[in-house]
């Protein structure tokens, strides 16, 4: 890693955007995190790091965005806000979960402009960005994947070369699907088992040797803690992965012409699932909150989220 890759700036400092900076402060790196919210830039800044705001921040060689959804990466990649974010020739690194169309169109724009671009999203949470063991599905041209792999390296213990940008972001929504997928199920075959008076932790306990084991049997409660993070951060609902990502593959199967029923039943339904799951004092009946299931769907259908 040469003296002037290893300067970063990382953009969002929220629950992956904060471990990623602090992983790669750690490995020596010089990271500046950015972000709009004084309470995320002070947490950065406690734990040793050199934080700014958006406005205040100088051109790096390297700019890794770790922010929530379509719109926040489409605004941070303008070419006047690049300009004031990496420098010319730079290497951009995407770790949020957009839409395979957006970091496809991206790729080209950014690869036009003299900048290396990588897409490459990310799977396995905060603990893992933290220890440098996620796993990053990797959308890029062969030359900016070897660019960028001494810094996605620090970063994942597993790194898949898919393709070109684009690729890595359709890997992502595929992982989302499958496992949002198993967290409905899950939700509602616990939620039958109830009705037969067994508790969740027997039935967690029966199937965890069995067929139907798997990360979110292993990792059961999850969601419950990360529902208490996002509320204790202000994040909104349609902003949480549950919500955006579902939708998003719905947007994305429709745009190739796809039927994608079980994504769009997903989309509707497992917000409130995930919220009663967390809260269970005030449940909300499913189906209830029209505002809630369309108004994912209507913003990434506008290219918002």
């Amino acid at each position: 890693m040469t003296d002037d890759a290893a300067a970063i700036a990382v953009v969002g400092l929220g629950n992956l955007g904060l471990p990623i900076a602090s992983r790669l402060r750690a490995r020596g790196h010089d990271v500046v995190g950015v972000d709009v919210s004084p309470d995320r830039r002070a947490a950065f800044e406690a734990a040793g790091g050199a934080a700014t705001a958006p406005e205040d921040s100088a051109p790096r060689p390297v700019l890794s965005l770790v922010v929530p959804d379509d719109k926040a990466v489409a605004t941070l990649t303008e070419p006047d806000r690049l300009a004031r974010l990496v420098r010319p020739g730079g290497l951009i690194l995407v770790h949020s979960t957009v839409s395979p169309a957006l970091a496809t169109r991206l790729g080209a724009a950014c690869r036009a402009a003299g900048y290396g671009f990588v897409d490459a999203p990310v799977s396995g949470g905060a603990e893992r960005a933290a220890a440098g063991s996620l796993t990053i599905m990797v959308g890029a041209t062969d030359d900016d994947h070897r660019r960028a792999l001494p810094l996605l390296g620090e970063l994942g213990s597993d790194l898949v070369h898919l393709g070109p940008p684009g690729a890595g972001s359709a890997a992502k929504l595929a992982n989302q699907l499958m496992l949002f997928a198993t967290l409905s199920g899950a939700y509602e075959a616990l939620e039958l088992a109830r009705g037969f008076g067994l508790t969740e932790e027997a039935v967690l306990r029966a199937v965890g040797t069995g067929t139907a084991r798997s990360w979110v049997s292993d990792h059961w409660g999850f969601y419950d803690e990360l529902t208490r993070d996002y509320d204790a951060a202000g994040v909104p609902d349609d902003h949480r992965p549950w919500a955006k990502d579902p939708a998003q593959a719905v947007a994305a199967a429709r745009e190739l012409g796809l039927d994608a029923p079980f994504a769009s039943l997903i989309a509707e339904r497992l917000s409130i699932m995930v919220r009663n799951h967390a809260d269970p004092s005030h449940p909300e009946p499913l189906g209830s909150s029209p505002e809630l299931v369309e108004g994912p769907l209507r913003s990434h259908e506008r290219g918002e989220a």
